[in-house]
């Protein structure tokens, strides 16, 4: 059995070769798409996720990991945010 999951992602043109990206209410950050050289992908924060030869490649990359980051909220009740909270808590507490 398979099921067919849509992924919105909303691309927004800052300059030449920048664009801001959002992917459903789970992803947002930057695409820097140089003249030359590889595509690379920075979610906000400043994480960067990585580099890709062509434009396409990266908002599919961003498209698949909104995808798995969406399922796995499904599955454990809680999104990225609140999940990071509960662990920055949880070792502030404990004992060295």
């Amino acid at each position: 059995m398979f099921s067919i999951k849509a992924v919105k992602v909303t691309l927004s043109k800052i300059n030449s070769d920048l664009v801001s990206f959002k992917c459903n209410s789970s992803l947002s950050g930057f695409v820097h798409i140089p003249d030359d050289g590889a595509v690379t992908v920075v979610f906000d924060g400043g994480y960067e996720f990585g580099t890709y030869h062509c434009p396409e490649c990266a908002v599919q990359a961003i498209s698949f990991l909104c995808f798995e980051i969406e399922e796995a909220e499904k599955k454990s009740g809680m999104n990225y945010q609140a999940y990071k909270s509960a662990f920055a808590a949880g070792t502030k507490s404990q004992m060295h």
